[in-house]
């Protein structure tokens, strides 16, 4: 028995404080043994050592385009939310995907290029037209979406795509080498990380005054391509019968187009005007890289819109924490109303790429030169560009 109540306490602390250290010995030694199986995930391969993960390094001149399967599926994080994209159907010239709550949208094999919908198209895509692809450094495309409908004045949207260079990037996925893909259109700009090995970009940054998003690989699954039955060769006599009423089957498309425009007449307004939607597609023109005096902006065909510029980096990483860290701190009300975008430059003589940090969008120059004044009342040195 213990002589004094000094004693117990004592030796009471003293057995609780070793059955404390076993246990914290017990659960490193456990987590040990954890770390020592070599845990992976096939759809994440996201640890040093394995071999998906190093897979994507490898550097390549040309790209191809790329060629998805029926079931391949990409998760990326977009802020605090996970968004999983996978290829319900795929056909020569166009991709179906399905997202967030099963919502389905239709794309061109470009990963660069938005989907059908946001530009209200039936027809597009035209196979082979598009000439940023193979992927190479240093490669220039412009296209233009037109869009025709009967009693309206045509639209249409001029976009131009750029590879800006090459970099290896580290996602939740893994370490992939990429080609760095920089578009814009009508002050609204993105930059992918196309990975070549993979066939999809890994990182996603899309950007307009006062908004960014940026999207980052999380996980991906590439499903196996579906083996198409192979059709067997008709005899060649069989072929020639064939081809004879083919050519008799003009005259009844003449009458089908007559009857189709006795139908149209008896349509609804709404119907009709459905019908017109047609009439929008793309007019692709591959065309080379124009050489001006700042050829990161070709002169456009719509009016041109001016920005003020605060500075140029050398990432869009420098550039951002510059703009957080010095510019926005200098004149927090000023820059808060204005927004920021972030411009990827190469310049003439050296080849460099920069990323220019721009604030404002004005439909003049004047205005554009005003809110410069300001910024210089600040101690910051600014001065205009002109983009479409």
């Amino acid at each position: 028995m213990w002589k004094s109540w000094e004693e117990f306490a004592l030796k009471s602390r003293f057995t609780v404080s070793c059955l404390w250290r076993r246990r914290t010995i017990f659960s490193v030694v456990l987590c040990l043994l954890l770390a020592s199986c070599g845990f992976t995930n096939d759809n994440l391969g996201t640890f040093a050592g394995d071999a998906r993960y190093n897979a994507h390094l490898a550097p390549q001149p040309v790209a191809q385009l790329p060629v998805y399967n029926v079931g391949d599926s990409f998760v990326f994080a977009s802020g605090v939310y996970l968004v999983t994209e996978t290829v319900l159907k795929v056909t020569p010239s166009r991709i179906t995907w399905v997202g967030h709550r099963g919502r389905e949208w239709t794309s061109s094999r470009h990963p660069h290029l938005l989907p059908v919908k946001v530009y209200d198209l039936e027809r597009n895509y035209a196979p082979g037209a598009y000439s940023l692809f193979p992927l190479k450094d240093d490669n220039y495309s412009r296209f233009i979406v037109k869009k025709r409908v009967s009693g309206e004045k045509p639209k249409q949207i001029v976009q131009t795509c750029e590879v800006v260079g090459t970099e290896t990037v580290e996602v939740r996925a893994g370490k992939f080498w990429t080609f760095k893909i920089f578009c814009r259109r009508d002050g609204f700009f993105e930059t992918f990380n196309y990975s070549p090995s993979l066939g999809h970009y890994v990182i996603r940054q899309r950007q307009r005054l006062l908004r960014f998003m940026r999207a980052e690989l999380v996980s991906y699954s590439k499903a196996p391509p579906l083996k198409l039955a192979e059709k067997k060769p008709t005899p060649t006599k069989k072929q020639e019968i064939a081809e004879k009423p083919a050519a008799k089957s003009l005259k009844p498309d003449a009458v089908e187009t007559k009857s189709d425009a006795v139908k149209t007449a008896n349509l609804s307004e709404a119907e009709k005007m459905k019908r017109r939607e047609i009439s929008a597609f793309f007019d692709y023109q591959p065309a080379k890289k124009p050489v001006t005096t700042d050829p990161s902006y070709p002169s456009p065909p719509h009016p041109k819109k001016f920005g003020v510029q605060i500075g140029a980096f050398s990432s869009f990483d420098a550039a951002l924490t510059a703009y957080n860290s010095v510019i926005l701190p200098a004149a927090p009300k000023i820059f808060s109303q204005l927004g920021v975008n972030y411009w990827y430059y190469k310049i003439p003589k050296t080849g460099q790429t920069v990323v220019r940090v721009i604030v404002g969008e004005y439909q003049n120059r004047r205005t554009a030169n005003r809110i410069c004044g300001k910024i210089k009342k600040r101690k910051l040195d600014c001065w205009v560009n002109s983009y479409n």
